[in-house]
């Protein structure tokens, strides 16, 4: 499994359609299993011609988990992602997507239903977004909606400030061994 981590805060927060700006905390984190198969599928515009395919990676393995305000969330998680080919229509971005249902505390009489995280990429980004590395780069917008999913009474959006890999424990631990394997070889020298 690979594991990420996010991060941000919502621009609006409404309840049962009462908007009353205050900024509210996201964070939390995401399997994703390198071992799913992609789902891939063309997209076509209207006239036949294929101009991108999408993908969804799902898994039963696959699950998220972190706190938005005072909620504590978990659930299951997709991923969506969308390459679109070079004659794509202008302004409309390649899209890398994970799709959440929640579960999770409920606060005067609301929870949370889905969150939706965004790495919009608007300019080539190599091959495709079909992969599980996140989209980086100056042309990637970070986002994010979150919501309850049953009567759309609350809900919100906002900029994510992280959205990357965690690196494993034995990745840290080679990179340090590797530190200290020159620090003797060094040493040694002397």
């Amino acid at each position: 499994m690979i594991e990420y981590q996010f991060s941000g805060s919502a621009d609006t927060y409404r309840i049962d359609g009462q908007s009353n700006p205050v900024e509210v905390e996201l964070s939390g984190g995401f399997y994703l299993d390198p071992l799913a198969v992609w789902e891939l599928r063309p997209y076509e515009s209207g006239s036949g011609d294929t101009f991108g395919i999408g993908g969804i990676l799902d898994s039963p393995r696959q699950e998220i988990w972190g706190t938005f305000g005072d909620y504590s969330f978990s659930g299951t998680v997709a991923l969506h992602a969308f390459y679109l080919f070079n004659d794509y229509p202008e302004g409309v971005p390649n899209t890398w997507i994970v799709r959440a249902d929640l579960e999770s505390n409920e606060i005067d009489g609301q929870s949370l239903g889905f969150l939706n995280l965004f790495a919009d990429v608007y300019q080539s980004w190599g091959e495709s977004t079909i992969t599980l590395q996140v989209p980086t780069g100056n042309n990637v917008d970070l986002s994010f909606t979150i919501g309850d999913a049953y009567n759309g009474s609350f809900g919100a959006s906002g900029q994510l400030t992280t959205l990357q890999v965690v690196p494993e424990p034995g990745t840290l631990a080679l990179f340090a061994i590797g530190l200290a394997g020159i620090g003797l070889v060094r040493r040694r020298k002397r």
